[in-house]
């Protein structure tokens, strides 16, 4: 019983710590471009979910935004979003250029709405990360809360379920388990030894 309860602990320890999960919220009138969640490894089965909300400060008036959500390879990170690794491109020029770069999927987003897809056997396992791009200047008068939510997630080692923990990592589970399994053999002999030697 008190193995199970260690084990169950460090499973749930070990996923909280690594979750996977983003929330942004920007409030913007100029074009950005910036990586919200970057390079995750998704095996085949892993799933990406988004979902997204824009809300001007008056609704009641009209706001121009051009709001595009990529999911993009580790290859494509590199090789066309490179200048928005570790920082925020605000530069019109960029952005716009950004903005039309290939990716694993697109989202245009407008008022809210959710995405979702799954790593199958027409991608790679590899590295993902997620973008935000504004790609037009919006009026000064209304400017435009875009909220991002972001979720990745693996297939658990078992397949029953599904672990917030990057594909390098999702056998850790099982490492810490047995850790956690040797551990509690190890406290009941020495704890067999003070009883007998008592």
């Amino acid at each position: 019983m008190q193995i199970t309860w260690v084990v169950a602990f460090l499973c749930v320890f070990l996923q909280s710590s690594l979750a996977i999960y983003v929330k942004k919220t920007v409030k913007t009138t100029a074009p950005f471009a910036e990586s919200i969640l970057g390079n995750f490894g998704l095996a085949i089965g892993g799933q990406v979910t988004l979902d997204y909300s824009l809300s001007p400060r008056n609704p009641q008036l009209p706001y121009d935004v051009y709001v595009v959500i990529a999911v993009v390879t580790q290859n494509q990170l590199e090789g066309f979003y490179n200048e928005i690794v570790d920082k925020t491109v605000t530069s019109a020029s960029t952005v716009a250029t950004l903005c039309m770069q290939p990716s694993m999927a697109r989202i245009v987003a407008s008022n809210q709405g959710s995405f979702n897809m799954t790593i199958s056997e027409d991608y790679d396992a590899e590295q993902y990360s997620v973008i935000l791009m504004q790609c037009r200047s919006v009026s000064s008068d209304n400017p435009v809360d875009i909220t991002v939510e972001v979720t990745m997630k693996n297939p658990s080692p078992t397949g029953s379920s599904f672990t917030h923990l990057s594909i390098e990592d999702v056998n850790l589970l099982r490492l810490f388990g047995g850790e956690g399994i040797l551990y509690m053999l190890l406290i009941l002999a020495v704890a067999g030894q003070f009883v007998f030697y008592r």
